[in-house]
């Protein structure tokens, strides 16, 4: 069996990245990250979709080389120019220098501005390039997560080439489509990498969701993770439900503390919880927790409880930090209390709650204690997880 190919004259030439710390120099990547890229074979001409980062382009050449067998590479397709998926493109160019490069209007600008490729073949929504008895049609979707993004779809073999849509962190480990792997670990890995990079695109998604609906797919190929075959239906569900905010019953408690107090009435509140039939209920500490962990479950559950002290009478870096990457997000359809600890420089909460105006949230009345928790900033941290308890379980 030919595990890379997956499926008649469509063959997976990506590569794995297991080495870098910071995907995007932010997110963890302890598991890595692959760079998908793909070459069609039509009885005519041949076409590659994307490329990869440039560390791997003498790899992406010599698996390109291979798959062509001596035929000339006659198309490179360009569906997202970020340069995970596009700084291999020069080194490509120079060894296939009779391949047209192909993209939209604002994949062409993007690739002068990079590159200083100045001849791109540039395709509007819905045109074709026939390979000789495969058809590629390209698909715009603006704004997911960049302005030129485009998907390719391979009409005769129901293959859709996807960009960063339907991606996840987490390298191939022999596998390329999920039929020939066990795919639990990248579940989290997706909500983990659509919650670091794509929760502010949701509508942009959805467009996306809206411009495939009727088109029969039987492999959607993105630029991260599994190509999806018998799990393709669960891959676009969960991006459907990511992109509505849509999640189960829960949780996160994600906190930042300085001399343990936040953290014991973060400790409080999750008992208090608990005892209030919730299930699913997390604590992340701010400090030790990457990012893109406590984003993750924030896209998982309904329920989110803030808290940190006040810092040379600001908001806690590590929760000033969270507070900004959700509304630059757009989360919306969660209930969130807030509860902060001060010595001497009071409203911090009140802080906290300006950082969030404007967003779709439910906020609860926020809970605010000076040095050790009393015993009536107890009962009112009490009540707090009482009534968020009610509201994530209705």
């Amino acid at each position: 069996m030919n595990i890379n190919e997956i499926t008649g004259g469509v063959h997976y030439v990506g590569v794995n990245d297991r080495t870098t710390d910071l995907f995007e120099g932010l997110w963890i990547v302890p598991l890595g990250v692959s760079y998908n890229a793909y070459v069609v074979l039509g009885t005519e001409r041949t076409a590659l979709i994307d490329t990869v980062d440039a560390a791997h382009a003498a790899e992406l050449e010599a698996k390109v080389q291979g798959v062509l067998r001596g035929r000339a590479l006659d198309y490179i397709i360009v569906n997202h120019v970020e340069q995970d998926h596009s700084s291999a493109l020069p080194h490509i160019h120079l060894c296939h220098p009779q391949a047209a490069i192909v993209g939209n209007a604002k994949t062409a600008a993007m690739l002068t501005g990079y590159y200083g490729l100045q001849e791109v073949t540039t395709v509007a929504d819905g045109d074709t390039i026939d390979l000789g008895g495969k058809t590629l049609q390209f698909h715009l979707t603006p704004m997911l997560h960049w302005p030129e993004t485009m998907m390719t779809r391979c009409v005769e073999d129901k293959v859709l080439f996807s960009g960063d849509a339907f991606g996840c962190f987490g390298a191939l480990n022999g596998a390329v489509v999920d039929r020939d792997m066990n795919t639990g670990m990248y579940w989290n890995e997706m909500y983990r990498y659509y919650g670091s990079i794509v929760a502010k695109y949701g509508v942009p998604v959805k467009n996306a969701l809206k411009k495939l609906e009727g088109v029969e797919l039987d492999y959607i190929c993105s630029t991260h993770g599994p190509v999806w075959h018998d799990e393709l239906s669960r891959v676009v569900a969960t991006y459907a439900a990511l992109a509505d905010w849509q999640a189960q019953p829960g949780v996160v408690i994600a906190y930042a503390s300085m001399h343990g107090n936040v953290t014991l009435m973060a400790e409080h509140i999750a008992s208090e919880l608990a005892s209030n039939g919730v299930k699913n209920v997390l604590l992340q500490d701010l400090n030790v927790s990457n990012l893109s962990y406590v984003l993750m479950n924030i896209g998982r559950f309904n329920g989110l409880v803030i808290g940190g002290n006040t810092y040379n009478t600001e908001i806690h870096p590590r929760v000033a930090q969270l507070l900004g990457t959700l509304k630059m997000d757009g989360i919306q359809h969660r209930t969130v209390g807030l509860f902060g600890n001060y010595t001497w420089s009071p409203g911090v909460t009140k802080k906290m709650a300006a950082a969030l105006e404007g967003l779709k949230i439910d906020l609860l009345d926020p809970v605010e204690f000076k040095q050790a928790p009393a015993t009536s900033d107890l009962e009112a941290a009490s009540n707090l997880a009482r009534e968020l308890a009610a509201r994530v379980l209705a």
